[in-house]
Order: C-alpha cells, then sequence, then structure tokens
C-alpha cells in the first residue's frame, strides 16, 4: 500500500512539472502560431496577433551590415494566403527561452528555416507577448537572418 501511494505521488508530482503551460502561457501562444504558420492557417494566426502588431526583420547586406525591414500584420497575413501549394515552408525551432514580468512576456526562439526541404536561413526569433484582456497576444516580432554561424 506504501509503494502505491509513493508511486502515484511520483506520478500526480511529475504530472504537474510537465503540465507546467497552459493554453495561454506564452510559449503555448508561440508554439500555437507556428504550427498555424506551417498550416498557413492565416485566421488561426490572426487569432493569436494583437491587431496592431508589428514585425520587422534585421536582414544583412552584401556590406555585411544589417537593415530593418518593416512588414505590417496584414501584409504579412495577406503573403501567406498567396504563397503557391507548391512552395513548402518549415520554420525548425531550436529552443524556447520565456521571460515573463506580469502581464508582458519575451520567447526567443533561435531557429532554421527551410524552402522545399533546402536549408534557406536561420536566425532569433524575438516575440513580445502582452496579456490583453486575460489573453496572451503577439504584440512584436522582430527576427534576424543569415546563411551561415547558425544558433
Amino acid at each position: 500500500m506504501r509503494l502505491l501511494f509513493i508511486t502515484m505521488s511520483c506520478l500526480l508530482f511529475s504530472n504537474g512539472l510537465i503540465s507546467q503551460s497552459t493554453p495561454d502561457d506564452p510559449k503555448t501562444v508561440v508554439e500555437d502560431f507556428f504550427k498555424a504558420f506551417h498550416a498557413r492557417d492565416t485566421s488561426g494566426m490572426g487569432q493569436l496577433m494583437a491587431a496592431g502588431m508589428q514585425l520587422q526583420t534585421m536582414k544583412p547586406t552584401d556590406t555585411s551590415e544589417f537593415i530593418l525591414v518593416d512588414q505590417s500584420r496584414k501584409k504579412f497575413l495577406s503573403g501567406m494566403q498567396q504563397l503557391p501549394d507548391t512552395l513548402q515552408i518549415e520554420e525548425r525551432i531550436k529552443s524556447y527561452e520565456v521571460i515573463m514580468d506580469g502581464p508582458i512576456a519575451q520567447v526567443w526562439t533561435p531557429y532554421e528555416f527551410y524552402v522545399n526541404g533546402r536549408f534557406s536561413h536561420c536566425g532569433v526569433n524575438a516575440f513580445q507577448l502582452g496579456k490583453v484582456r486575460g489573453k496572451w497576444q503577439i504584440l512584436y516580432l522582430v527576427d534576424t537572418r543569415r546563411k551561415t554561424d547558425c544558433p
């Protein structure tokens, strides 16, 4: 009986550790964003993005410098809808680092990007999220892009 109690206690304790993320946890929001991204579900992505969300890319130039490229939420979602079905895109997230303070969170995700199964580029995504009306939403996304020295 004592062994059963210890076993059940361990299972309950370990289950609590594994189930730390909830549907409205910032990491889960970013994971859900990428699920929708890979499925080209612009409605699903849009539900996770705040209405005034900003997207930016630190894009490398020929001179090894970087320029900041802006994109609106609307243009991003429209561009996703226009991708041909024959174009397969995959963003492989290497890890997630989440930092939170009350109603704001940062989710840092190093990645590799593939087009039709071939490596395209790599970098890091920095998601800024805010808890708006009790629900986490993506407020801002900036990423880096490069072909070498992947994180």
